[in-house]
């Protein structure tokens, strides 16, 4: 097949991270990426703006097209998307965000005050940076997150996502 003609890179800015999700009949990429017009700058951000998007694309290889399946906006921090079973997660500086199958923010989890998201009901007891964190996943519910410094923290679903430090 030649591709060299054929550019699924229409209309996205820079292409942070991608991950494929399981589950469908078709490829289906999932783009972390940021507004064509590039990443928003840290005066803007107080106003509300944000410029990261996260866009699933399903792509048929045979017929040598694509289709944007859904897009929606995320954290400007975020820098790393990844899945588990159905749930899409976007690891950002200060937050984690878990999108469903339709790209619906199920639910957005603060990881130290700078997080401009979080449950009101839930108190941020952490204060962790998430960049360079590395995530695997032991189960579809749970999750080892290592931190750049070492610290090791759970990631799992009961009923909402919670982490949990260990030791």
């Amino acid at each position: 097949v030649d591709t060299t003609e054929w550019n699924i890179c229409t209309g996205f800015g820079d292409i942070l991270d991608s991950v494929i999700l399981p589950g469908f009949l078709q490829p289906v990429v999932v783009l972390l990426h940021t507004d064509p017009g590039g990443r928003t700058c840290s005066g803007r951000l107080a106003r509300g703006a944000g410029s990261c998007y996260c866009t699933a694309v399903s792509v048929s290889v045979a017929h040598q097209r694509k289709a944007v399946l859904w897009s929606t906006i995320v954290p400007n921090d975020a820098w790393k998307v990844d899945t588990a079973a159905s749930t899409t997660v976007v690891l950002g500086v200060n937050s984690i965000s878990f999108l469903d199958a339709t790209g619906q923010c199920q639910q957005t989890l603060a990881v130290n005050g700078w997080a401009r998201t979080g449950s009101p009901n839930r108190p941020i007891r952490l204060a962790i940076q998430l960049d360079a964190a590395q995530l695997a996943w032991c189960s579809d519910s749970t999750g080892i997150l290592t931190l750049r410094r070492g610290q090791v923290y759970v990631l799992q679903k009961t009923h909402e996502w919670s982490i949990l430090p260990t030791g």
